[in-house]
C-alpha cells in the first residue's frame, strides 16, 4: 500500500502495482510505502481518494505462474537449471491452475486476493491494460500531480509482458467460472477507461 495525504493506493499482487508504487515513491513527494505491501483495504479513508489496479483474471494467473516458474528455477543450480520456457512447453500451467482450483488452500488464496479489494465500494479500480495511458488520465481527473513524460518512460522500462500459455479448455472454463466476479470488475474498469 502507498499512502499520501491526498490518496491511498492498494496493491493487488501481479497487477502492475509495483510499477505504480515505485513511480509514486520516486516522483511524488509525500508518498510512503506501508507494510505489508499487499495489505487488504481495512478502514478505507472517506476523506481521500483510494484506488487499486486489477488485471484480467486470465492474464493475472499467467503472470502468477510465470513468477512461480522464475522463482522455482532461479533457486536451482544455474548450470543445470531448466528455463521457464521449458515448463511452458511441458504444459505445467494447466496443472498449476487445476491445483489452485481443486485445493481448498488454492481456492481460498485466489478468492482472497480479489475479494480483499473488490468489495469496498469506495475503491476506484483501474485496469492494468493500457496502464501507460490510463494512470495519467486517472491522475489528471483526481488532481494527482504527475509528470507525463516521466511516467511514460518509467512505465515502458518497468512493464513486462510474456508469452501466454495454452489453456486446456476445461481448466479455462473452470477458471472463468470461479473468477466471474473478478472478470466483471475488470470489464467495468476497462470500459470506464476505454
Amino acid at each position: 500500500m502507498i499512502e499520501h495525504s491526498d490518496f491511498r493506493f492498494y496493491h493487488i499482487p501481479k497487477t502492475g502495482g509495483s510499477t505504480i508504487g515505485r513511480f509514486l515513491e520516486r516522483h511524488l513527494l509525500g508518498c510512503t510505502r506501508r507494510y505489508p505491501t499487499h495489505a487488504p483495504p481495512i478502514d478505507v479513508p472517506v476523506d481521500r481518494l483510494s484506488f487499486t489496479i486489477i488485471r484480467k483474471p486470465d492474464d493475472w494467473i499467467c503472470s502468477l505462474f510465470r513468477n512461480r516458474i522464475r522463482d522455482e528455477f532461479g533457486k536451482a543450480d544455474p548450470h543445470k537449471r531448466e528455463q521457464p520456457e521449458d515448463a511452458w512447453a511441458r504444459k505445467e500451467f494447466n496443472g498449476f491452475v487445476r491445483a489452485l482450483l481443486e485445493s481448498p488452500r488454492g481456492r481460498a488464496w485466489c478468492s482472497q486476493v480479489y475479494s480483499w479489494y473488490l468489495i469496498e465500494p469506495r475503491l476506484i479500480v483501474l485496469p492494468t491494460e493500457k496502464l501507460d495511458s490510463v494512470f495519467p488520465l486517472f491522475s489528471r481527473e483526481n488532481n494527482i500531480s504527475i509528470n507525463q513524460d516521466q511516467w511514460s518512460g518509467f512505465a515502458r522500462e518497468n512493464t513486462s509482458t510474456g508469452e501466454k500459455p495454452k489453456w486446456d479448455k476445461e481448466v479455462h472454463q473452470q477458471w472463468l467460472e470461479r473468477n466471474w466476479w473478478a472478470m466483471k470488475q475488470w470489464e467495468q474498469a476497462r470500459n470506464r477507461y476505454s
